[in-house]
């Protein structure tokens, strides 16, 4: 009995192993794979995902089979011929994917780019073998559609090994050329390398480098080219991304090879910017009697008649301090007097109709006066007397001289020309002149102050520095406004945990050779792993810097070093997926406690500048209003009271300042405070809100700001829609467009089915009918991965672009479908905000605007984009998102139920509609509160 059950038993495992063997048999032998024939000289392996699966499977299987041991004793030849040939499978096809992907990406490379081709012959001529090795192979195996016959073939997978070995020598070198180049113009470090080897192999077209300026120098969108506009071998000025224009005084020839000519445009933006200033400055002295400062700062770009004007209030306060030294008391208050004069004029002159580029001018200047006017201020009411003060040393102070000698100090300018020459406390250093553009100033608190002194220190102690406080205390703008006060290049990147230790070396490296600063927000997102080798990296830069080396060994290459760079890290405490910084790493950069700055102080300013005269009371109103909706309203998730949101504002409440110079500037405020902040309010805190405006604005109670023309054409097109016109529908519609006009991001939050799609659906076609052209793009975040949304880099460093890389790059650079004309360019997320994903949008999101990519691309965002977050609530985004886009609140009752059934009645014939109105009104909705608690 026992032989017979153990035969059966046998029997039964065989006839298993037969079956399935017999099935993976069927399976394989017929087994198609598809070819991609879009390129006819070569054909390419089409979609192998489910091919790859079923191997993995059927793999597995073959593996359990042969551990069966005597039970496939009946059938071992065919076991063993089918595991070898499902190994020659995977062995194949593995490196059949690679190698094609390679070719894909190489071949317009290297056999495209004529300045490759010549730079690289011995690598092309090899890459050339390749190709054809590559193409015959592909024609041969197309001519077959079984996979086992494909990859089973004799020598194929030896054939593939050696494509692919000779392939990656050609990509080993094309590396290392790339490497030469960023070291002969190290900005190269800051671009993704896609775009490198187009900005390299259009070298002589200068037209075409052109269109990548912007990358390289952040200030610039492009050249002015109007001397030789169909070779663009000349340019005689630049125009900046905010489209100010900068005449040259002298003309530049382009020629030779492209990191050549790109060194020597740098150098000639530094002499043409500092031949400007010095225009600028000796023209300042005759502002009394030849050209009044209000009307002398047209004539020079924004940035350096800022740099004028302080270098004149240095000059003109240390010459009050020698005449309270020979014995004049009141200088410094009659000093104050001239300087509260100056911005009266300014202020006037904002209020008056001007262009967009000479009104910001106007307001950066005003927003450093006013600093500049309360320092005044406070040496008449402390009484001081003496320049070795430290209320005067701590100030930055910019002098007009020759460049001191022994001191170590980068200078830009020949030697026997002047130049500006910074100081604060005992620092120093010389102004840089790079190029930024006319994109305004912060206002400088005492917090700016303090902030300033820290980090100039630490650069005085060959530290980096780490601003560290809550969202929205100004981390990041504070580092780039001190880059910018100095001249110099600063490049922001958004950590993340993508972030590898090579990745980092090469934003290092890039940082030491152009000697600009660095600033990584967010850097407790980056894995400890990673920390803990940059600190190693960035000790090494340190330590060079220390010891005045003009060139150092970094990652084992020799590069050059600029002594004026720095690090600067930024952190939110306590987020989720943040990392505690090594010991050894906290111990090279300097910490700096960012609080909440003093609102009340930053709104007067700002209100001084967008022109309003009683800025101080109105300052104490709107201060007072915000501190009180934090503490009266209920804890929305939403809500933000900070200075983001009061930023925002500020400018909403200039647009209609200026609508209506002469009005009173009480109803003004009051207008925008109650209208700019409603969208965002609740109803049940509603009426808190207006109550609490009502008793800081007594009696003034302005009409809401309308434009009855465009609600109009939001009414035809939302019947047009097929949708009802419901007045709040209406309401929200036209809200979205005041808080797009201040804000370049914003969230539509509210439940589901409230109309959030609608809203913006409606608002876009509304634009379009009154002739502004828009285009839309909907991405649901959720649906994807983070690599996949926003690329990854292999092992083999092969990037791979995400879906937001590749829809911010289309509209960014106007290609793909999306046009200049597109006045409304709208990147729509529609899916729930998670910390792992939406803290990667942060330097979008906030007055950076630009995306960073873990490749170095940098894609701006431009004027005419907006990100819309279409999302249900805010539980799980941290504050640092909260505050960085504006809100369009949907409440449940603010639509209702009733419109979704007027659209579906109207689709009915006409005697059914009045039926169904007639059964639906007495049943329904007569009885609607009972329906609603018994169901």
């Amino acid at each position: 009995a026992e032989d017979v059950s153990e035969i059966v038993d046998q029997s039964v495992k065989e006839a298993k192993i037969e079956k399935k063997l017999t099935a993976i048999k069927n399976v394989w032998s017929k087994m198609p794979v598809s070819f991609d024939c879009s390129n006819p000289d070569c054909p390419l392996l089409g979609e192998l995902g489910e091919v790859i699966e079923r191997l993995d499977g059927d793999s597995l299987e073959m593996m359990g089979m042969t551990s069966q041991g005597r039970f496939i004793e009946f059938c071992k030849p065919v076991v063993d011929e089918w595991s070898g040939k499902l190994r020659a499978i995977d062995g194949t096809l593995s490196v059949w994917t690679k190698v094609q992907a390679n070719w894909c990406r190489l071949e317009p490379i290297f056999m495209q780019s004529d300045d490759i081709r010549s730079q690289l012959p011995d690598d092309s001529k090899r890459f050339e073998q390749m190709d054809n090795q590559f193409k015959d192979l592909m024609v041969d195996a197309s001519n077959n559609s079984l996979i086992v016959e494909i990859c089973c073939a004799e020598g194929r997978e030896d054939v593939l090994r050696n494509i692919c070995d000779g392939i990656e020598t050609c990509e080993r070198a094309l590396n290392e050329y790339l490497e030469q180049k960023k070291k002969a113009f190290p900005r190269f470090y800051f671009v993704a390398n896609q775009a490198l080897l187009d900005i390299l192999s259009n070298g002589n077209r200068p037209l075409k480098v052109a269109e990548y300026l912007g990358d390289i120098f952040d200030g610039v969108k492009t050249l002015d080219f109007s001397k030789a506009p169909d070779t663009g071998k000349i340019a005689c000025g630049h125009i900046s991304k905010d489209t100010e224009k900068v005449a040259w005084a002298q003309d530049l020839y382009i020629e030779g090879a492209v990191e050549l000519y790109l060194v020597k445009l740098e150098e000639h933006f530094r002499l043409m910017l500092r031949e400007e200033l010095e225009a600028a400055r000796n023209a300042a002295d005759n502002w009394e009697m030849d050209k009044p400062r209000e009307r002398w700062l047209e004539d020079y770009c924004s940035q350096l008649s800022l740099v004028g004007t302080q270098i004149l209030w240095t000059e003109e306060t240390h010459r009050v301090f020698d005449e309270i030294e020979s014995g004049s008391e009141n200088a410094m208050k009659e000093y104050k007097r001239v300087n509260d004069d100056r911005i009266e004029k300014l202020i006037k002159r904002v209020q008056t109709d001007l262009t967009k580029d000479v009104r910001n001018k106007i307001i950066t200047i005003i927003t450093i006066d006013v600093h500049g006017r309360d320092i005044v201020e406070g040496f008449v009411i402390t009484k001081i007397t003496d320049p070795t003060d430290f209320k005067w040393l701590s100030q930055l102070r910019f002098y007009w001289g020759l460049c001191p000698q022994g001191q170590n100090l980068v200078s830009y300018t020949p030697e026997d020309q002047k130049t500006s020459i910074i100081r604060i406390c005992d620092w120093c250093t010389i102004y840089c002149y790079e190029y930024v553009g006319n994109c305004g100033r912060l206002v400088i608190t005492p917090l700016t102050d303090r902030c300033y002194i820290t980090l100039t220190q630490a650069l005085g102690l060959t530290l980096g520095g780490a601003p560290a406080g809550p969202a929205g205390t100004g981390k990041t703008e504070t580092t780039k406004d001190l880059s910018r006060a100095l001249g110099l290049q600063i490049v922001v990147f958004n950590c993340s945990d993508q972030m590898t230790y090579q990745t980092m070396a090469q934003i290092f490296m890039g940082i030491a050779q152009t000697g600009c600063w660095g600033c990584f927000d967010e850097f407790n997102r980056i894995s400890i792993e990673v920390l803990s080798v940059v600190s190693t990296q960035y000790k090494c830069i340190l330590d060079a810097i220390r010891q005045n080396l003009a060139t150092f060994s970094f990652m084992e290459e020799d590069i050059r070093l600029i002594s004026t760079n720095g690090a600067f890290i930024t952190m939110n405490p306590g987020y989720a997926g943040r990392t505690e910084l090594p010991e050894n790493l906290k111990a090279l950069f300097r910490s700096v406690a960012m609080i909440v700055p003093d609102l009340r102080f930053i709104c007067e300013n700002m209100l001084m500048s967008e022109g309003f005269i009683q800025a101080r009371p109105l300052a104490n109103k709107f201060v007072q209003l915000y501190s009180l909706c934090k503490e009266l309203l209920s804890k929305q998730m939403h809500y933000d009271w900070g200075l983001r949101a009061v930023k925002s504002l500020l400018r909403q409440a200039g647009t209609l300042k200026r609508m209506e110079p002469e009005s009173n500037e009480n109803p003004v405020l009051c207008r925008a405070l109650r209208d700019f902040n409603t969208p965002k309010i609740t109803t049940m805190d509603m009426p808190i809100f207006l109550r609490l405006i009502k008793d800081l604005f007594p009696g003034c109670w302005p009409d809401p700001f309308s434009d009855p023309d465009f609600e109009k054409v939001c009414i035809g097109t939302a019947k047009k829609r097929g949708l009802q016109a419901d007045p709040q529908f209406i309401i929200k519609t036209v809200g979205m467009i005041g808080i797009l006009g201040v804000r370049h991001c914003m969230f539509i939050i509210g439940p589901t089915g409230c109309g959030k799609t609608e809203v913006w659906k409606t608002l876009l076609d509304a634009r379009k009918e009154v002739g502004e052209d828009g285009q839309w793009e909907q991405a649901n975040p959720k649906a994807v991965t983070s690599d996949e949304l926003y690329g990854t880099m292999s092992k083999t460093k092969e990037w791979k672009d995400g879906l937001i890389a590749v829809i911010f790059r289309n509209m960014s650079k106007e290609m793909n479908g999306y046009k200049s004309s597109h006045i409304h360019k709208w990147v729509i997320l529609d899916g729930d905000i998670d910390a792992t994903w939406i803290e990667s949008m942060n330097t979008v999101m906030d007055d950076n605007k630009v995306l960073t990519l873990v490749s170095n691309e940098r894609i701006p965002f431009s004027p005419t984009m907006r990100m819309i977050l279409e999302i249900q609530d805010m539980k799980h985004a941290s504050p640092a998102t909260v505050s960085r886009g504006g809100v369009l609140f949907i409440n449940e009752t603010d639509i209702g139920w009733k419109p979704y059934m007027e659209s579906w009645r109207e689709k009915m014939d006409q005697v059914p509609q009045s039926a169904f109105y007639l059964l639906f009104a007495n049943y329904f909705e007569a009885n609607i509160e009972a329906v609603r608690k018994q169901f």
